[in-house]
């Protein structure tokens, strides 16, 4: 890349260069333990038969109603009030009790039985995820000062735009995943698929999340020091090697006294 200058011998090997390293592999594992999790999750094509199981709920307390003409007060659900099917004597039975069959789903429906597309957000908040460590390393290796503070100010900005698509992935897939995860695996036949799944993903995001949030520190007080070290520069002088600086006050020192 031309104008951007590489740090070389001393200058490259740095404390900062290897912290910046082992977040960025840090967050590398997070996002492999998190696509793990996506991967392990059930799917199913939707509207398969194979993406729903039923279940029946009742109603603890049916709502009351009056009948209309006798006055009679009883229990009856309130979607058969004007059923036809509902006749009086129904209507006087106060103990009766409509329940439903409805259905859940036991699988992440997609346009094939392999389809992620419900789970794209989740898959990008994983892959963005890297992107602030990643800028971090590269911001330690070169020495431009100005693609270095860019970077370091993507690296800040990205970690904060990361932190909450990983929330809103987390919701996510807490949505998409809780009704066979909350039901009995005798019903959803995927429970335990769900379950791993959501757990993998879950403890990837909170490895990248707390990765993050060591990595905006350390962004925060690696440019304060370099800015702080640039300030003290008067004067630079480019050659083959890289930039050499030389500070005003060790100037004073070696002039004469």
């Amino acid at each position: 890349m031309p104008g951007v200058k590489v740090r070389q011998g001393e200058d490259l090997w740095t404390a900062e260069l290897a912290l910046s390293c082992c977040l960025f592999m840090c967050c590398i594992i997070g996002m492999a333990v998190g696509l793990a999790g996506v991967s392990t999750l059930p799917k199913c094509r939707y509207g398969s038969p194979d993406c729903y199981f039923f279940v029946q709920v009742c109603p603890a307390v049916p709502p009351p109603w009056t009948h209309a003409s006798s006055g009679i007060v009883g229990w009856v659900a309130a979607s058969d009030v004007s059923s036809p099917q509902v006749c009086d004597a129904d209507l006087n039975d106060t103990n009766q009790q409509t329940c439903l069959w409805v259905p859940k789903n036991r699988a992440v429906e997609g346009s094939d039985d392999d389809g992620v597309e419900a789970l794209v957000v989740p898959i990008v908040a994983m892959v963005l995820g890297i992107l602030p460590g990643l800028a971090l390393v590269i911001s330690m290796v070169i020495s431009n000062e100005r693609s270095l503070f860019a970077l370091l100010e993507f690296s800040k900005m990205f970690c904060a735009f990361d932190f909450l698509l990983l929330i809103i992935s987390c919701m996510h897939v807490n949505r998409l995943t809780w009704e066979c995860r909350w039901y009995d695996n005798a019903n959803t036949l995927n429970q335990n698929e769900c379950e791993k799944g959501y757990d993998m993903y879950i403890v990837g995001a909170c490895f990248i999340f707390v990765c993050e949030f060591v990595l905006l520190f350390a962004t925060v007080g690696i440019a304060q020091d370099e800015r702080k070290n640039r300030a003290q520069d008067k004067a630079v002088f480019s050659g083959s090697n890289v930039a050499a600086r030389i500070q005003v006050g060790q100037n004073r020192a070696a002039g004469p006294r």
